[in-house]
């Protein structure tokens, strides 16, 4: 596991970084999605994947993927797929905090 790895408290470091910058990312996929720019929904995307992914949240990783990818091919229900990304990280974030033991916003 992470925490076998790095240590409790740096896992709980990258915890409370991760929902620092997730949170930034779902309003960026937020407002890329309302106002249309696949590039931007596809770049959030694409960050929110593979930091999502490197914290063991499988299903936001494959999410924002299908996000990315449609994004990037210029399809435009890659706004309605990015809908469920904010559910998901939300439970994502509950579940790291609950796991690691992270305060929210310390």
């Amino acid at each position: 596991s992470l925490e076998d790895q790095l240590g409790r408290d740096m896992v709980q470091e990258l915890v409370g970084e991760y929902r620092s910058s997730a949170t930034d990312l779902a309003r960026r996929i937020e407002a890329a999605s309302a106002s249309g720019d696949l590039k931007e929904l596809g770049d959030a995307a694409h960050t929110l994947k593979s930091s999502s992914g490197s914290l063991g949240l499988k299903l936001l990783y494959r999410q924002a993927s299908t996000v990315e990818e449609s994004a990037r091919l210029g399809r435009a229900e890659a706004a309605d797929e990015a809908d469920g990304l904010t559910a998901l990280l939300a439970d994502g974030l509950a579940r790291l905090e609950a796991r690691y033991s992270v305060v929210a916003g310390a």
